[in-house]
């Protein structure tokens, strides 16, 4: 079992301590999609070589507000290596993957991914297609100039529509300024979001030459009607024959399935990790780390390698476990911690801020919705996937969401909900007020939060004041020092 060990310094960047070196290497190779294998010898090398001559600013020491921290500041597992390897080699995972013929696809940010990985699409939601313009604008930059990069494409893509705009603007400026050779876009519509496509009709201007694909489906998103799933399923269908169109493949109900039974496999793995973090007494290690995991799962390792990402999961798991046995308490938790439960969409405060407040976030419920899907691996692939998609908790009515949010908050020993929705997204504060008052019929403290970073990363003094409030209100303790 490892015990935390705190990330070095040297010349104002983070470095992974050496004393990690040779347990790190005792570990497993990382298998790949495409069948290629990691070793651990090769992820040490690039991750204490490579990506800091590469990516100085990932390794920048001092909280940036519009990237965020992007290394840890103590290493709690062993595994944890292995995520951060996964998160800075996206781009060239990406790459090879292009390499190999396939297309490179902005979706939206809820239904599942199997359908693209089946048909040999990188799917990008918003936030990691700006995950990956980021890795793109990062090479050889410093913190300093990476950000002022950054601010301009958020500049630039509010001042092209409002100044209130929902902050997927970042995504869908930088496709419109080609910071990322995107091949297709291909969201679902969706009620989470009324934005997507919107902003989807707003590359028509500027990108005439991007195809572009809505998959539709009805508002009621109510799975037992047989024709309901059929018109999903039709309009998947015709996604995949343009994604075959411009990948020059031909699609199979067998690749489908095979992409069904390996994101059934990476959804699973992160749910155990999540329930074992979740019943321990304490948390065993930061929200802040499973956060990510519950990120990353979601999208599915931000479109590279949901192989991998699994595996890093079952070893999460094992240590996790361990770690639970020894009734040991996460470096950043209070002994004596809040326990919430965030909901919105594409808005959070930052754990680590909530953690030094006295609070643990136990997770998302956009995110936890999409990894409760389980797909049918038998059967017409298609009508199964549009099945899962219509039935995640997170796309139901507003009250019906909410009523399920309460009895998963329940379930996790939650003291209490934040509502939490972005400036400029219209259908998240629409309901936000009735989220919070059906939790509050069925005793469930919450709050509502509307924030403004418009895809920065910072969490402004007032929206720190209100979850430390709450955090206070709820029974949680700070943490000393």
């Amino acid at each position: 079992m490892l015990s935390s060990v705190k990330m070095e310094v040297r010349d104002g960047l983070l470095r992974f301590p050496e004393q990690l070196k040779d347990q790190f290497l005792q570990t497993g190779d990382l298998p790949l999609w495409d069948g290629r294998r990691v070793s651990p010898a090769q992820m040490w090398y690039f991750l204490t070589e490579e990506a800091p001559r590469s990516f100085p600013a990932f390794y920048a020491s001092k909280h940036n507000m519009i990237m965020g921290p992007s290394l840890p500041f103590h290493v709690e597992l062993l595994s944890q290596l292995k995520l951060y390897y996964l998160r800075l080699t996206q781009r060239s995972c990406a790459e090879a993957k292009r390499k190999a013929g396939w297309a490179l696809t902005l979706v939206n940010g809820g239904p599942l991914l199997d359908l693209y990985f089946g048909a040999h699409v990188i799917p990008m939601r918003p936030g990691s297609m700006s995950s990956l313009m980021l890795m793109e604008s990062a090479e050889g930059q410093g913190a300093t100039d990476l950000s002022a990069t950054l601010e301009g494409i958020i500049d630039d893509g509010a001042s092209r529509t409002c100044s209130d705009v929902c902050r997927q603007i970042r995504t869908h400026s930088g496709i419109r300024r080609r910071l990322v050779s995107v091949d297709l876009l291909a969201p679902y519509t969706a009620m989470r979001c009324s934005d997507i496509a919107y902003l989807v009709e707003w590359q028509r201007a500027g990108r005439m030459d991007l195809p572009k694909r809505l998959i539709d489906y009805p508002w009621d998103h109510d799975p037992s009607k047989p024709w309901k799933v059929k018109y999903v399923a039709q309009s998947q269908r015709e996604t995949v024959k343009m994604i075959d169109q411009l990948t020059g493949r031909h699609t199979t109900d067998e690749d489908l399935r095979a992409a069904i039974i390996q994101m059934n496999r990476l959804r699973k793995a992160c749910r155990e990790l999540l329930r074992l973090w979740r019943a321990a007494p304490l948390p065993p290690v930061s929200s802040q780390l499973l956060n990510e995991c519950e990120n990353k799962a979601h999208d599915a390792c931000q479109g590279a390698d949901p192989v991998a990402l699994a595996r890093v999961f079952l070893e999460m798991h094992d240590e996790t476990k361990e770690m639970v046995a020894h009734g040991v308490r996460g470096i950043t938790v209070s002994p004596h911690p809040a326990r919430l439960w965030m909901s919105g969409s594409c808005a959070s405060p930052q754990a680590t801020a909530v953690e030094r407040s006295g609070g643990v976030v136990l997770g998302r419920d956009d995110r936890w919705g999409s990894l409760l899907a389980n797909v049918d691996e038998d059967g017409d692939p298609y009508d199964n996937i549009a099945r899962a998609v219509m039935s995640n908790p997170y796309e139901q009515p507003a009250e019906k969401r909410a009523l399920w949010l309460v009895e998963e908050a329940r379930q996790t020993r939650a003291n209490g909900i934040i509502f939490a929705f972005q400036w400029g997204c219209n259908y998240q504060a629409a309901i936000s007020r009735l989220m919070c008052d059906v939790a509050k019929t069925v005793g469930m403290p919450a709050i509502n939060l509307e924030m403004d970073s418009l895809g920065r990363a910072s969490t402004s003094e007032q929206i720190n004041n209100r979850v430390t409030a709450f955090i206070e209100m709820l029974g949680g303790v700070a943490v000393s020092g």
